[in-house]
């Protein structure tokens, strides 16, 4: 008996560790979800260009709060969604204004030939529009499949979710790990980091970094229930003038300078319900 006691002593706790399935559940149609996003950034802007270097500073908090519903499926894992921007407040200093998405509905269609999303008043969707229901793929930080406690795994390169404060247009590299950090009962907690450059659609190329993520997960419903990330942001863009040549009839565009941002502070925290 002792030996038998001995022998349990010895073994690790995590080498008698059960398996949890974190699976998500696909869309359906009818399905609904209100998503409240808040996002903190702290920035250092440096512009050089033909005038003497010039830096600035700029902290803003922007809360936004989203109504959800899946009006429709395409082949695949794809869906179309119906987004309604309840609330979208930027607050700058002492200042608050409406985001160009406040009040507006817009329908989302995502698949695995992309995005695209139309305003269901007819106007231009703003720039970003291309982020909404970006959310619906935190649940590709998942390894799909059984895993336990401390377990770790690459993450899917695809997750353009974790990039919607860059509005990324095209990723160039991703680096992202993750470790299945807690589960008891239904819910489950997944940290995360790691980084990811890519480019934006006005032609900036961005870098965020993340420290310290973490998404929540219900395993009986097969969805998140949160996702805080906390990380740093850092960008350059070239400053582009057309210029007409001598004796020429066509501008053409000409980069006089760089435009570049270093954040301070990147906080980004989402909750479904």
């Amino acid at each position: 008996m002792r030996v038998l006691a001995a022998f349990f002593l010895l073994v690790p706790a995590s080498a008698w560790a059960q398996g949890v399935k974190l699976e998500p559940k696909k869309p359906a149609a009818g399905d609904r979800a209100t998503i409240r996003v808040e996002t903190a950034l702290d920035l250092e802007i440096i512009v050089k260009d033909s005038e003497p270097e010039r830096k600035s500073n700029m902290s803003t908090i922007r809360t936004e709060v989203f109504k959800q519903e899946v009006t429709g499926l395409q082949d695949g894992a794809g869906a179309t969604y119906t987004v309604k921007c309840e609330s979208s407040v930027l607050q700058r200093a002492l200042q608050k204004e409406n985001t160009p998405f406040h009040g507006r509905t817009f329908i989302v269609k995502r698949g695995a030939a992309g995005t695209t999303v139309e305003a269901s008043d007819g106007a231009l969707p703003p720039s970003g529009a291309e982020g909404l229901a970006g959310w619906e793929e935190y649940s590709r930080l998942l390894p799909g499949g059984e895993v336990a406690v401390g377990a770790q795994w690459v993450v899917d390169q695809n997750v353009t979710a974790l990039l919607s404060v860059a509005n990324l247009a095209e990723t160039k590299s991703a680096k992202l790990s993750a470790t299945l950090k807690s589960a008891e009962g239904s819910r489950a907690v997944v940290s995360f980091n790691g980084e990811v450059e890519g480019k934006t659609r006005d032609g900036a190329m961005i870098k965020v970094s993340i420290t310290d993520g973490e998404l929540d997960f219900d395993m009986g419903r097969g969805r998140p229930t949160a996702v805080r990330i906390t990380g740093g942001l850092e960008a350059t863009k070239d400053v582009i003038r057309n210029y007409v040549k001598p004796g020429g009839v066509q501008a053409v565009p000409e980069p006089v300078g760089t435009i570049r941002m270093k954040s301070s502070r990147l906080e980004v925290k989402v909750a479904f319900e």
